[in-house]
């Protein structure tokens, strides 16, 4: 796979796994709403904020592992010259801290007991700063890439076909008609009829 294929790959995955790690963490840090919404299963929402936390971890890792060097060259080059600083490059600059943030403070928080209570409760404040401030980005990124979004939503629109049905309803509705209109007689004339 290019880098290009690895890059886009990362890209979708890892925003399903942020907006899953936002509601679940939401969740979790609003045990009111979590009550209003779902009434409860704390343990539950904190196993897949877990568990997908691990994914957020290992989609990264993953992608360096499949191509480190290309993709390195891939990222110097977005963030290089010769244009000076964009809204581009402070996105990835942004994307990339804010993901080794939420990260190492969520190893932190995972790893709760190896720490001073002091190094978690920072951790703690750190992690639902940076979650807000991502999903802030987040909402930036879209409106920013509004014009690429609804180009690449036309051309998945329009590239669809229209349902394949294991049957055609209007074949069907004319061989009822035919049927209605045999001569059950002419049938019984006919070699092999009844």
């Amino acid at each position: 796979m290019s880098p290009v294929g690895i890059r886009q790959a990362l890209h979708h995955l890892y925003t399903a796994a942020l907006l899953l790690l936002f509601a679940t963490g939401l969740l979790l840090a609003q045990p009111d709403l979590r009550g209003s919404l779902v009434g409860g299963y704390g343990r539950e929402i904190l196993d897949i904020h877990l568990w997908v936390g691990w994914v957020f971890l290992g989609l990264p890792l993953l992608a360096l592992l499949l191509a480190a060097r290309p993709l390195l060259r891939d990222l110097l080059r977005r963030l290089g010259p010769p244009d000076g600083i964009t809204w581009r490059k402070v996105h990835i600059a942004l994307t990339l801290a804010a993901g080794l943030v939420l990260a190492a403070t969520g190893l932190v928080l995972w790893l709760d007991s190896g720490f001073p209570l002091a190094v978690s409760d920072v951790a703690v404040e750190v992690h639902e700063i940076v979650s807000y401030l991502v999903i802030a980005i987040l909402g930036l990124h879209l409106v920013a890439a509004r014009r690429k979004i609804a180009v690449r939503t036309r051309e998945i629109v329009l590239r669809e076909r229209e349902p394949h049905f294991p049957f055609d309803l209007d074949d069907d509705l004319e061989d009822d008609l035919e049927d209605d209109h045999r001569d059950p007689l002419e049938e019984q004339r006919r070699p092999g009829g009844s």
